[in-house]
């Protein structure tokens, strides 16, 4: 509560907002301007001025293509992707860097009409185009698109366009590769590939290999934070180190990014195996991707079963479980009242005082009485939860339990606390 306190007095930095609000709008001003304007001077192009730049490129050299598509790459209006499609399936004859553009451009706004461009990179015999040509294949959406990244994926050995090609599966979300994806990552003996398999699998809803990507999860957190720790010293220390180990950091947190959309799909279709698998996580690596999707897993399981996580290890994963269930109407409120009414008998002090907290995701009526035996309890920190608690409790119910726990409350920071809570409208707005 000290680091509350201080947090509350450092608070009036800007003791008026219109100056503070001012300042703000000042500096994304200074941030628009400072990128060239380009916020500011990006204008929605019309249907005439489509056709007029269509024309203009069709019969251009690639010296003119590039001059007059350039200005439109950098936020592509979705009307263009035809044209775009249409430029880059001129292949060689374009600039290295245009081509790379203008994939980029696509990539933002693909759709079917950029299948052909994407199979033509797909098989350049350059590895970065035909890398390219797989992210590209993989965000058209085409019903061919699955089936020719899967030939391309047998007839090349190259173990680089095997790891983008199954990204490019797990993107398309086409479940007809499913088959495919598992015995690619029975097969892989390259880990990468392996990896990237079993990712894609779980994106095109198989559950077999959630176990080993939520391992792989928790071993992709530790390196990022070993790599992160050591990137300062070697900027300046080994700055060729310094790049590679960038680039190592890029595609670990790649990685991550497609192990939670992976974990999307399997709370969506597998929610009691993820559940399953959530209930003996203890690690705290092991919880990060579980954090951030606790919200569509305990929407996705039923009443009874999401409440059992108000007795999973996490204090912090239980909390935002419970509190997830609490929106679920009154069925789920009286489910998270039960737990909190369990956990506040436990003989843990832990447990206790995890019910205080609990008590903030329900109705007051349903809180006060758990809050008062929390107020009694021998456990200091299960004292101080209950009356941190007490601050959410409506207006009546609070200055009740307050002035009482004021009136039996022995320590004198608990007595602070409370007349803190009691006085200081602001602080209980904190605590909400």
């Amino acid at each position: 509560m000290k680091g509350s306190q201080t947090a509350h007095a450092s608070v009036p930095r800007y003791p008026d907002r219109r100056a503070r609000n001012a300042g703000l709008a000042a500096m994304a001003l200074w941030m628009v301007l400072g990128t060239g304007g380009l916020a500011l001077a990006e204008e929605r192009l019309t249907d005439a001025e489509v056709s007029d730049l269509e024309a203009e490129v069709m019969d251009a050299d690639p010296g003119e293509i590039a001059e007059r598509l350039r200005p439109y790459l950098a936020a592509p209006d979705r009307r263009l992707s035809p044209i775009l499609a249409e430029v880059l399936t001129r292949g060689d004859e374009l600039p290295l860097e245009l081509r790379n553009d203008l994939v980029d451009a696509l990539l933002k706004i693909a759709d079917e009409r950029a299948f052909e461009p994407a199979q033509k990179l797909l098989e350049n015999e350059d590895v970065e185009l035909a890398r390219r040509g797989a992210q590209l294949m993989g965000r058209t959406g085409h019903r061919a698109a699955a089936p020719a990244l899967m030939e391309f994926y047998r007839s090349t050995a190259r173990q680089e366009l095997h790891v983008e090609v199954l990204i490019a599966l797990g993107e398309l979300g086409d479940r007809a590769a499913l088959a495919f994806a598992s015995q690619a990552a029975h097969d892989a003996s390259d880990e990468e590939v392996r990896n990237e398999a079993n990712m894609a699998s779980v994106r095109l809803g198989s559950v077999e290999c959630l176990k080993d990507i939520l391992a792989l999860d928790a071993a992709l957190r530790r390196k990022i934070d070993e790599i992160t720790v050591v990137l300062s010293w070697l900027s300046f220390a080994e700055p060729k180190t310094f790049r590679q180990r960038m680039r190592d950091l890029a595609r670990m947190k790649g990685q991550v990014e497609r192990i939670g959309k992976a974990f999307q799909v399997a709370c969506r279709d597998h929610p009691g195996r993820v559940l399953e698998l959530l209930m003996v996580a203890g690690k705290p690596e092991e919880l990060d991707v579980f954090y951030s999707h606790a919200d569509s897993l305990v929407a996705s399981v039923g009443i009874e079963e999401a409440a059992q996580l108000a007795d999973h290890p996490s204090g912090v994963l239980a909390c935002r479980a419970m509190q997830a269930l609490s929106k679920r109407g009154d069925e789920g409120q009286r489910a998270v009242s039960a737990a909190a009414g369990r956990l506040a008998d436990s003989p843990d002090p832990a447990r206790r005082e995890r019910a205080m907290q609990l008590t903030r995701f329900i109705p007051s009526e349903a809180g006060e009485p758990i809050l008062r035996k929390g107020l009694d309890d021998p456990a200091y920190r299960c004292r101080e939860a209950a009356l941190i608690a007490a601050g959410c409790l409506g207006a009546d119910r609070r200055r009740g339990l307050l002035r009482d726990a004021l009136e039996r409350e022995q320590d004198t920071w608990l007595q602070d606390l409370v007349r803190w809570l009691l006085e200081n409208p602001e602080a209980r707005s904190a605590l909400r």
